[in-house]
């Protein structure tokens, strides 16, 4: 069998294709519902840097749709519900491009 067919495979089994697929507990996300520990294990140093510009992508998006949000808020809100983190400022965020 060839790696191409064992992942579509495994793509079925765990995620039924769909990318956005989150699994056991949080652990796993993806198409191959992939563990993060897997991840640190395997992934090659360049695709945690690919991963790095997607996390900014996906924060940069988030805060243009929220743009009531101060950065304290935001925090409390998305990254650590419940917390009261004091060391934020509580400034509101401007658009950079």
């Amino acid at each position: 069998m060839t790696i191409t067919r064992a992942w579509a495979l495994i793509i079925e089994l765990e995620s039924r294709g769909n990318t956005q697929a989150i699994g056991d507990d949080g652990r796993a996300g993806g198409l191959g519902q992939m563990w993060w520990v897997f991840r640190k294990d395997y992934w090659p140093p360049w695709a945690w840097n690919v991963l790095a510009e997607l996390d900014y992508i996906a924060f940069r998006t988030f805060v243009r749709a929220n743009p009531a949000l101060n950065l304290r808020e935001l925090y409390n809100r998305h990254y650590d519900p419940g917390s009261q983190n004091s060391t934020l400022p509580e400034e509101f965020l401007d658009s950079d491009s």
